[in-house]
């Protein structure tokens, strides 16, 4: 779950009810993936490998990617509301090195300069789910880059 304070903020400033303010905020958060520090003790589901590179040869077609994926709970949650995906990315400087170097970017992880980019869900669709043993979020994963700066996805 990812309730987060820019939400919960609205719902009393200093005693006043000011949660038409949320709507628009909700609207900034979900129209583009956002770069933050994502506390680990937040995370509801397992972690998926959702692709893999070998950047020594990948080709700039192969950045555009869509695959299935299923997360499933973490035993002993209670109902728990998923408003974010959380992505991030594992590395290994392993190709002829004479010391391999490997690091995540994932919030289980040491936190380095690089944190998660957190997709945020829209509240009419975000699920909540009852961690009951089993339970998962199925679906299809799609990325690709942005037609008018490639860097961007």
């Amino acid at each position: 779950g990812g309730q987060d304070r820019r939400l919960t903020y609205w719902n009393d400033v200093y005693g006043i009810d000011m949660k038409s303010m949320r709507g628009p905020i909700e609207l900034e958060l979900t129209s583009e993936a956002q770069v933050e520090k994502f506390d680990d003790s937040s995370i509801v589901t397992n972690r998926v490998k959702l692709v893999g590179y070998d950047l020594n040869c990948c080709t700039d077609n192969e950045l555009d990617f869509e695959v299935p994926f299923r997360l499933d709970t973490k035993d002993g949650l209670a109902h728990q509301k998923i408003d974010v995906f959380v992505v991030s990315f594992d590395i290994d400087f392993d190709h002829n090195c004479t010391k391999p170097i490997s690091f995540s970017t994932g919030c289980q992880s040491t936190t380095t300069h690089w944190y998660q980019t957190v997709l945020w869900l829209e509240p009419s669709v975000a699920p909540t789910l009852i961690s009951s043993k089993g339970e998962a979020i199925v679906g299809v994963f799609k990325m690709s880059r942005n037609i008018t700066n490639p860097r961007e996805i």
